[in-house]
């Protein structure tokens, strides 16, 4: 039984286990304290954990999504996800949507990417994008990468397409890093070798004497497989348009 109070006053332990209960009490109690969760989110919590472990499970705590793979979860954070207050737990709900087999909600995720009311948090839905990537959904991942303002905010929605060398996120890459080169540096010279193109190859040297030994070591690299190739895995007509 939740008491009034525990709405208007700072959390004790005994407040905390009258939301949640003792199992799940000695899970967030210290935390809960520590950072001032408050009781409406602890008692969306409980929810959520009485939903998920009515699947079968035996959770004292949501971190354990982290390490547990089951699409049946997915439907039951994002349901949920609305009626939690805190950004960093409606944050730590993507961090928990992580496994390749929920690629079947991307579009619901992309969705919530696109809503102003998740703004704060578009970088760690970004990151569940990237982690759920599925090449059916190319043409979603593209139009976000290339809707205008997409570079004003560091995000890994494009590392999903660059990591498997989509030739259409080529000129998006290169636009994004071209326009705000103070947030896209790494991510540019992290994938910009695997197009092959030795187009680039100038622009991935500029870093070859920087002296963040990250941007050297990106720009290595960087170098060694633009050397290598001959841009046979771009189409010709994609690069003039990031040109």
């Amino acid at each position: 039984m939740i008491a009034a109070s525990d709405f208007s006053t700072p959390l004790t332990k005994e407040a905390v286990f009258r939301i949640m209960g003792k199992y799940y009490g000695n899970a967030y109690y210290r935390a809960a304290i520590r950072v001032g969760t408050s009781a409406h989110d602890l008692s969306i919590i409980k929810e959520l954990l009485d939903e998920i472990n009515a699947l079968g499970y035996a959770f004292a705590d949501l971190h354990r999504l982290c390490d547990t793979e089951d699409p049946r979860f997915v439907p039951i954070l994002l349901k949920r996800l609305p009626e939690l207050e805190s950004r960093d737990l409606q944050a730590a709900v993507f961090q928990y949507i992580c496994f390749k087999s929920y690629g079947d909600y991307v579009p619901e995720i992309a969705a919530l990417y696109q809503n102003p009311r998740y703004e704060a948090i578009r970088f760690d839905i970004g990151q569940s994008l990237c982690h759920l990537y599925q090449s059916k959904y190319k043409d979603l991942y593209l139009r976000i990468v290339s809707a205008p303002g997409y570079e004003e905010q560091q995000d890994m929605v494009i590392e999903a397409l660059c990591k498997r060398k989509v030739p259409e996120a080529l000129p998006q890459l290169v636009r994004i890093y071209q326009k705000r080169p103070e947030i896209w540096t790494i991510t540019f010279l992290q994938y910009i070798g695997g197009y092959r193109n030795p187009a680039y190859l100038p622009e991935a040297e500029k870093y070859l004497d920087s002296e963040d030994p990250e941007l050297r070591r990106l720009a290595q690299k960087a170098q060694k497989l633009l050397q290598s190739g001959d841009g046979s895995l771009i189409d010709k007509n994609i690069i003039q348009k990031a040109e």
